[in-house]
This record gives C-alpha cells, sequence and structure tokens, in this order.
C-alpha cells in the first residue's frame, strides 16, 4: 500500500498539479463567503452517507453570507467557474474575464486575499490556477472570566494553492488536479485551571504562546461521462498526505495517508426508469507512530450503493441500499437503506422524503474540516448512521414567496461531540522541571437520537430585495456508548454536547441601486450544554541521573463538569459597491453587538470588527 501511495503522489507532482480551493470563512475572522449552488451527487460513492440538501429552496442561494463556523477547506471545488468578483451573484465571463483577485483587510490584523486564473480556457481544455491566504492575530477575551487566564492572543493563517486541468471528450470529462494546504494556528483555549485548588501559585505556560503547522499534499484524478449520456460512469483516484508539527506533549506530530477510489456505473432505459450501482473505497493510514499505539489505528472503508429510480409525470422515486464495511479496530458492517420520493401535489407545491444511513469515515480530512482544535492524542473514530430521515413540505404557489416546512430524525452509533479537554503534565528530578498545560477540544462518544422540525421563508415581494428567515428546533436524546465508552468521559451520564436545541438564520439582501448590494445578517444558537474535562498527572524522575521511565507519585486522572454555552446572538453587515464591469468595493461590519461566545467550548471568538477590501476581474 505505501508503494502505492508514492507512485500515486509522485504521478501528481510530475503532472505538477499542486493545488488547493477553499472556502474563505474563518473561525477567528469570520469572514464573508459566497454561497455557491450545490448538487448532490449521487455517483459519490466514498461520501453517500450524506444527505443532500432538501431544506433549501428550489432557488439557489448565491448571496453574500457572514460564517461563524469553523474553517471549511474544499480540495475537490474549483472557485473559478462558481464565484466572481466584483459583485456577490456575478459569474466570471470567461470569455472577456480569466481571472479575479479579491483583497480584504480588517481590524484584528484580519486579512482575505484570493486569486484565480484560467491559463487555459478552449472549448475541450480548461487550466485553472489558484491562490488563497487568510491569516488573523487577534486579542481575544474569554467568555469566562472566572479562570485562571482572562484573554489570549488568537492566532490563524491559511495558505491555499490549487492547479486544476480538464479535457473534455466526446462523451466524457477527464480531469486531474493536485493540492498544498499549510495552515498555522494555536490552541488558544481557556484554563480552567482554578478547578485544581492544590495548584495555587504554580504557574502553567499557556499551551497557545505555540503554533500548531498542519500540512496537507494532494492530488486527484478521474474521467466521468457526460450528464446526458444513456450510460453513465465515473471513475476517481483521490490522495491526501498530511502530518502535524507536534503532538499533545510538544513531540513530533503524526502523519499518514488517505487514498479515496470511487467507482460508479448507470443506465436509462424506457425514458422513465434508471439503475446504478456505485463503489467506494477509503484507506487512511499513520506513519511516525510508536509500535503498539493503537490510538492512530489504520481505517478501511468499503462502500457500495445499488439503486433504482423512477420518474413519473408528477412524481420521482429511488429505491436503493447501501451496504458499508469498516475494518477498523472494531470491524463494522452496516446495511442502511437508502429511499429519495417526491410528489407535486400542486403548481410549485410537494412533498419529499429522505431515507438514509451509512457508515462515517470521519479521517483526518473532515475532521480538519470540522474543527482544527480537536486534540491530537488519537484519530476520530468511526460511527455508524441506521436511518437518518427526512420529510418535508414546500410551496411555492405564490409568486415572489417560497415556504419550506421540514422535520426529521436519525440514529448515531458511536457519534462524537466536541467538549473541552485541558491535560495537566508536570514532573521532574526532585522539582517541577518540565510543564504542561494543553487545551484543546476533546472528543466524548455516544448514541445519539437526534429529531428536528423547522421551517423556512423566502420572499421577493419587498421592492429591490431578498429576505429569508429559516429556524430550526433541536431535541435529542444520548445514551452511553458501551462499545466505545465515552472518550475521556469515565462517567456513563452523557449528553448531545455542544450542539443547539434552537437555530435562527435571517438574511436580507437590499438592492436600493443597480450599483449597491447591502446585506443584514443575523444568527443565533441557544440551548447548548457542554462539559470541561480535565487529566492532571504529576511524576518524579529517579534521583539518580538515569533519565529513566518517570515514576508517577501521584496522579488525580480525571475530572470533568457540565455547564451551559452562552447563546450565539450575531449581527452582520455587509455592504458592495460595483464601480465598474471589473471593480468593486466592499465593507464589513461583522459581530455589530460585540457578542462573546464560543462555537466549540473553550474557544472565544472575536467581538465587533470591521473589514474593507477590493475585487478585480481580469
Amino acid at each position: 500500500m505505501k508503494t502505492i501511495y508514492k507512485s500515486f503522489f509522485t504521478l501528481i507532482c510530475l503532472a505538477g498539479s499542486f493545488s488547493l480551493s477553499a472556502q474563505q470563512d474563518t473561525t477567528i475572522t469570520r469572514q464573508v463567503r459566497v454561497e455557491r449552488e450545490y448538487t448532490p451527487v449521487i455517483q459519490d460513492a466514498s461520501k453517500i452517507n450524506t444527505l443532500p440538501a432538501v431544506q433549501e429552496s428550489a432557488k439557489p442561494n448565491t448571496n453574500v453570507k457572514y460564517v461563524t463556523e469553523l474553517p471549511r477547506i474544499d480540495f475537490y471545488n474549483f472557485p473559478i467557474k462558481d464565484m466572481g468578483s466584483g459583485s456577490a451573484a456575478t459569474d466570471i465571463d470567461f470569455s472577456k474575464k480569466r481571472g479575479y483577485l479579491t483583497l480584504g483587510v480588517g481590524s484584528n490584523l484580519n486579512i482575505d486575499g484570493r486569486l484565480g486564473y484560467r491559463i487555459v480556457g478552449t472549448e475541450s481544455d480548461r487550466l485553472d490556477a489558484f491562490v488563497s491566504y487568510n491569516s488573523a492575530n487577534s486579542n481575544v477575551d474569554y467568555e469566562d472570566q472566572n479562570y485562571k487566564f482572562k484573554k489570549a492572543k488568537a492566532k490563524y493563517s491559511d495558505l491555499f494553492a490549487k492547479l486544476k486541468y480538464e479535457h473534455s471528450f466526446a462523451s466524457s470529462l477527464f480531469y486531474v488536479n493536485g493540492s498544498f494546504l499549510n495552515t498555522m494556528f494555536n490552541y488558544y483555549g481557556n484554563s480552567f485551571l482554578n478547578d485544581y485548588r492544590f495548584l495555587e501559585g504554580v504557574e502553567f505556560p499557556k499551551f497557545s504562546d505555540r503554533q500548531q503547522r498542519v500540512s496537507v499534499f494532494g492530488g486527484e484524478i478521474g474521467i466521468k461521462s457526460d450528464e446526458w449520456s444513456e450510460i453513465s460512469y465515473l471513475g476517481e483516484l483521490r490522495f491526501h498526505h498530511f502530518d502535524n508539527k507536534f503532538d499533545w506533549l510538544g513531540d513530533d506530530g503524526e502523519g499518514g495517508n488517505l487514498l479515496e477510489l470511487k467507482a460508479g456505473v448507470g443506465a436509462a432505459f424506457d425514458s422513465d426508469k434508471k439503475v446504478g450501482l456505485e463503489f467506494g473505497l477509503l484507506h487512511q493510514s499513520f506513519t511516525d507512530v510508536a509500535s503498539g499505539d493503537d490510538r492512530f489505528h489504520d481505517l478501511t472503508s468499503l462502500k457500495a450503493r445499488a439503486h433504482f429510480d423512477l420518474d413519473g409525470d408528477i412524481w420521482n422515486l429511488s429505491i436503493g441500499a447501501k451496504v458499508n464495511y469498516a475494518i477498523d479496530k472494531k470491524n463494522r458492517f452496516l446495511i442502511a437503506p437508502d429511499i429519495r420520493a417526491s410528489v407535486s401535489i400542486a403548481d410549485k407545491t410537494s412533498i419529499y422524503a429522505i431515507v438514509t444511513g451509512g457508515i462515517n469515515d470521519n479521517d483526518f480530512i473532515s475532521t480538519l474540516m470540522e474543527n482544527r482544535y480537536v486534540t491530537p492524542v488519537s484519530r476520530v473514530d468511526i460511527s455508524r448512521t441506521p436511518f437518518d430521515a427526512t420529510l418535508g413540505f414546500k410551496i411555492g404557489a405564490v409568486r415572489g414567496i417560497e415556504f419550506d416546512i421540514f422535520g426529521g430524525y436519525k440514529y448515531t452509533k458511536d457519534d462524537h461531540s466536541y467538549t473541552f479537554l485541558q491535560m495537566l503534565l508536570f514532573g521532574g528530578k526532585g522539582e517541577h522541571y518540565k510543564e504542561y498545560f494543553r487545551g484543546f477540544s476533546g472528543l466524548n462518544y455516544s448514541n445519539i437520537y437526534e429529531g428536528h422540525v423547522g421551517g423556512e421563508i423566502k420572499t421577493s415581494l419587498i421592492p429591490y430585495t431578498d429576505l429569508s428567515l429559516k429556524a430550526k428546533a433541536y431535541f435529542y436524546d444520548a445514551k452511553y456508548s458501551k462499545s466505545r465508552g465515552s472518550g475521556w468521559n469515565s462517567d456513563r451520564k452523557t449528553k448531545a454536547w455542544g450542539r443547539p436545541t434552537f437555530t435562527l438564520d435571517f438574511n436580507a439582501d437590499v438592492k436600493p441601486i443597480d450599483n449597491l448590494t447591502l446585506t443584514l445578517n443575523y444568527i443565533y444558537k441557544g440551548g447548548r450544554k457542554n462539559m470541561a474535562q480535565s487529566i492532571f498527572s504529576y511524576g518524579i524522575l529517579p534521583s539518580s541521573d538515569d533519565l529513566g521511565p518517570i515514576k508517577v507519585i501521584y496522579e488525580d486522572s480525571f475530572r470533568s463538569r457540565s455547564f451551559k454555552m452562552k447563546d450565539v446572538s450575531e449581527l452582520n453587515l455587509r455592504g458592495e459597491y460595483q464601480l465598474f464591469d471589473w471593480l468593486s468595493l466592499n465593507a464589513s461590519l461583522n459581530n455589530i453587538l460585540n457578542q462573546k461566545y464560543e462555537m466549540y467550548a473553550g474557544y472565544t471568538l472575536q467581538g465587533f470588527h470591521a473589514m474593507a477590501g477590493v475585487s478585480i476581474k481580469f
């Protein structure tokens, strides 16, 4: 398998296809991004456990929205074809403009820059290059002021580059690309050291003074049929090599490789029927791991999906099943349904339903996209979703207004939630010679039943204005995971830590004049609870000069406490003015209410900050 990794990686390097594409949102900067239309790919066999965004209306959402989530890195999609510069919802006209440059600078040293250019743009060949850079270096006042540290320096930088080539044949598309990511950040999470009263007077250095670095080299090669082909097919191979600068003790970090293979074939017949079969393989391995250390054990995940699709005059039905098998520390096998249906009951009014499931790989790349601050103590284990059901009702009979009412219920075994984990380690030869404080997003595993109900309304009835309002209520039932335990938690009492019970998202786009667009966005997340976990270890070395194994004379291995997280309440305003068809100016005011809150426990986000920038097509 190592030979396969090296051969494929060499092929990508020789092709000169170093690449990267990223959404330019960050936890610290909360900068803006362009929401691009997303169409789920049925043949994406390695991600067939993921639901399409059925709650979204049929109208593509291309408006600018503010982002409070963690950085999301997309190694596969490419922004040149999807996003433009100069206006929020205008694609680049490649017959006239081949590239774009956007640059924004703000308070707290927030920087957001992106450069894209189509080097070759013929009818059959395309060669695109893209580079982005995001960074911040700001003082953050912690939400909870009752503990040892009151504030911290939150640092982040993200350099991302990509080169992608496509060639169109008569009935298929060949593509090859590669990627490089270098992201640096510090674990600036708060300390709960005051929980240890006997440590008063002991000064632990802040781990936030040191920056973690994660590097990812990647490549992709594949071929797929045209969308209109009666016989459809897909073959794709992806490879990533990753490594961390240091581990939880500050020593050299672990690295690894991720290999993904996808293949699929489908056939249409009788003008209204289609059958398909998809297959996916994922293999993840770690390097430089001590012998016998099963925290970074290999993972091989095999997935297959078979489906039969029917299209009627007013209805659509896809009946399928997924077969998943994971070769892991404990091998897992799962068969899950995959059924999708929709029925039109009136003009622009329909009912839809989806029931699906599968094994969630939780590989290194997807975890990095989800939460960069997760502890490097071990990899995130797989989880299993036997069923994930959604039922919705869309109404669009009234021109200029759309409704979507939906609800869902799913069950996931060994689902992971993020808590706050701190590690206190110190020891020495007769005195304290080494002191550590480590603050991460910890892992807690539970079997979680999750339900939700919600609704969304979109309207353009007000002149020059597009409004959308989406609200969702959640309810959970979390059970102790006997097969996985509860992460660091030895207590069998568990909850869906960090997950909201109610969310609200309001967005208003106003265009008072042709060249000016104003966007107001409000985000609310409430009802979250979380847990702080502490691991304490105190050791003394032998009195001789022989620096042998540390002899632990005192160890308090675990402490935990639960707490209520502050509600997210964020108001943002952005304006963009297009001076020419190739030049626009923009400015944004983020977190106008100057709220202190955490998306993940221990990591308070920035308060009010502003940014101004320019976008150029060329």
